[in-house]
């Protein structure tokens, strides 16, 4: 597991949310009560719903990335450290490479539609290249 540090964070290192997954729930664990009242507001607002008896906040995420991209960059708004679990983790490191290699496809296609053939064929990935027919 690895801890999220934000940058100029108010809170000690052992303040930290931790969020976990499951199945189908996506888990955010708050141990040291560091979540506020708009927190827990806009948490409702994503569909989570609090379990007092384990102090979290839990909701059904089928695609957690999506709400990931959403609670991580909130978190790190109001400096709350975050501990991901090594679940997350790799989810969150998939959903890099998705949106990087989106990112660069983007990029050709505006190279390729400016007219800048030989450098879309430069920058395009390597491997046999077929142009035209036959």
């Amino acid at each position: 597991m690895t801890t999220i540090r934000v940058p100029k964070a108010r809170v000690g290192k052992s303040k930290a949310v931790r969020v976990a997954a499951t199945v189908e729930s996506l888990i955010v664990e708050d141990p040291s009560g560091i979540l506020t009242g708009r927190h827990y507001s806009q948490l409702s607002y994503w569909g989570f719903s609090y379990d007092s008896e384990r102090r979290s906040f839990i909701a059904t995420a089928p695609q957690p990335s999506e709400t990931l991209d959403k609670l991580l960059p909130y978190l790190s708004r109001y400096c709350i450290a975050v501990s991901l679990s090594e679940d997350l983790q790799s989810i969150q490191l998939e959903t890099q490479r998705l949106k990087d290699e989106l990112r660069h496809a983007l990029h050709l296609g505006t190279l390729l539609k400016a007219g800048d053939v030989s450098d879309f064929m430069a920058r395009s990935a390597p491997g046999p290249r077929y142009i035209g027919c036959c």
